[in-house]
């Protein structure tokens, strides 16, 4: 039985010549200088493009492949560490790295291709033998090629799942989901890769900062493996069920509660309620220490990691309003700071008003002073629900900045009032031209000001907050974004704004991404 695989053509011609002996080869690779990172990345993607399209016995080939695949893991840090970026868009060097890290992962798996097609055809032959083996090399490729995607928040290159599902396919037929590795090592067979990818996908990795792209990579890897595969059937309960279409070129999804429109044979299901029980544990392990730990901020970002990629790999998020299309333009001021000087109507804060030292310490002024603001960017609304927005720009100018976990303020174009929002995902083209956000809007307006501990030191910065009023409808309490390091349970507060000063007291954090902690408060005493 052969594998749907799409596989480069040969090309003949005077002028296509590459390196053929495996000592050569490896002598060359070895030669090239690791301080030109995108020169080195740039020389072996030609040279490995150029040997995936000239005629070349598999055995050949295959040696040649090894090879190249250890000059190719020793450039995944350093062309990781290039491209990987908190915001977007993206600078020119780091959209290239991304790019070479990306291809010279697809040609790898061009070379693996190759050589499991010849495999395939070669009824009868040893190097049938083989065959597990390079499937697994394979998928292992193609999930080094997603999370390359998921870090530079760039889209799956079309044709990835299809190839991923039909390899597995294959496997399922074959009974050999359990190779090459066997049950000693789970998560290394081809089961257990696959698995990965799967899990991978769910986490909706876009969602996510790079800085916690590295812990949901470990939770796969340590957790993973408790996930199992189940064929369709009745599933009264779809919590921690995931249909996996394996004749699509698509990701898996959440089961829920719609009649399959699916033949068996041609999907199976994702089952992490095991998986899912582990993780549980592991996060009341963590929430039992939180109390006693030294960095408790640290400690939280963890649990509140745990709490996001449990939820998403057992019961995925229902939207409560259904989108609706749209082609309105609405503009967006990003960040903490930006969009308070916005809300504050486009004035930086309290400037030029000077204050006295509210801790008492000191009686000399305290003048705050502005910076450059740079103007909102102008985006398209793609859909809208109450709830929020997905928003496309382009061209990006090269001036803004905009990265998951930010506050941001945004205004139908025209208007005057500004809703308070954070970004949830964000993603770009593949040539990098456009960029691609949702948004979740926290409250319709919001109140600028200044905040700091009122037990500080009298030169501690007064930082810019937001200051959010009820939402009833959703059963919100009154809110204050302010940025990370502000909230400590009953921690005195002073906000400053132009109409005054007063002393709150933070009570309950609602959330904390990288660039807020969002927390309810309550009017202290102290209140001038």
């Amino acid at each position: 039985m052969s594998i749907a695989l799409n596989v480069p053509e040969p090309i003949a011609g005077r002028n296509i010549t590459v390196e053929t002996n495996p000592k050569a080869v490896k002598a060359w690779l070895v030669s090239l200088p690791p301080a030109n990172l995108l020169e080195t990345s740039r020389a072996i993607f030609d040279a490995l493009t150029t040997l995936n399209r000239i005629k070349l016995d598999g055995d050949a080939r295959l040696k040649l492949l090894e090879h190249y695949k250890v000059a190719i893991d020793m450039l995944d840090a350093p062309l990781e560490a290039a491209y990987t970026a908190a915001a977007l868009p993206a600078k020119e060097k780091t959209k290239q790295a991304a790019n070479l890290a990306r291809n010279l992962q697809l040609e790898l798996a061009n070379g693996y291709k190759l050589v499991l097609v010849e495999r395939l055809a070669a009824r009868f032959s040893f190097g049938n033998r083989q065959i597990p083996e390079l499937i697994q090399q394979l998928l292992g490729i193609y999930m080094k090629l997603m999370w390359v995607c998921c870090k530079s928040y760039a889209p799956v290159p079309e044709g990835a799942w299809k190839e991923v599902h039909a390899l597995f396919h294959y496997a399922i037929q074959n009974k050999l989901i359990d190779q090459p590795e066997g049950g000693d090592h789970p998560i290394k067979t081809i089961g257990g890769v696959y698995k990965q990818i799967l899990l991978l996908a769910l986490s909706d990795p876009y969602r996510y900062h790079p800085a916690e792209h590295d812990k949901i990579h470990d939770l796969i890897k340590s957790y993973g493996a408790a996930a199992q595969f189940q064929p369709l059937g009745n599933t009264p309960n779809p919590a921690g069920f995931f249909l996996i279409r394996l004749d699509s070129d698509e990701p898996p999804a959440f089961l829920g509660q719609k009649p399959l429109d699916v033949q068996p044979t041609a999907a199976i299901l994702l089952d992490t309620m095991e998986m899912a029980k582990h993780l549980h544990k592991a996060l009341h392990a963590v929430e039992q220490k939180v109390t006693t730990t030294s960095d408790k901020a640290k400690a939280q970002a963890w649990i509140d990691l745990l709490r996001r990629v449990t939820r998403q790999w057992s019961i995925a998020p229902k939207r409560v309003f259904q989108r609706i299309r749209a082609n309105s333009r609405v503009e967006v001021a990003g960040g903490l700071r930006l969009t308070a000087y916005y809300v504050n109507g486009a004035k930086p804060l309290l400037q030029p008003l000077v204050l006295n030292d509210p801790i008492g310490e000191n009686n000399g002024p305290i003048t705050l002073t502005g910076g450059l603001y740079n103007p909102p960017d102008n985006w398209v609304v793609l859909n809208e629900s109450p709830g929020g927005y997905a928003l496309r720009m382009n061209p990006v100018p090269q001036n803004c900045v905009y990265r998951i976990g930010d506050i941001v303020g945004l205004r139908a174009e025209g208007q005057e009032g500004w809703m308070i929002a954070t970004i949830r995902w964000l993603q770009t083209s593949v040539d990098g031209d456009a960029i691609e956000i949702g948004v979740q809007v926290f409250a319709p307006k919001g109140q600028a000001a200044l905040i700091r501990p009122t037990i500080a030191h009298q030169e501690a910065s007064f930082l810019p907050c937001l200051v959010l009023p009820e939402v009833a409808a959703i059963k919100q309490a009154p809110l204050i974004a302010a940025p990370r390091g502000t909230f400590s349970a009953m921690r005195e507060l002073a906000l400053y704004n132009d109409d005054g000063e007063r002393v709150v007291r933070a009570t309950k954090l609602n959330e904390q991404a990288i660039g807020y902690e969002l927390f309810e408060f309550t009017e202290s005493p102290g209140t001038r």
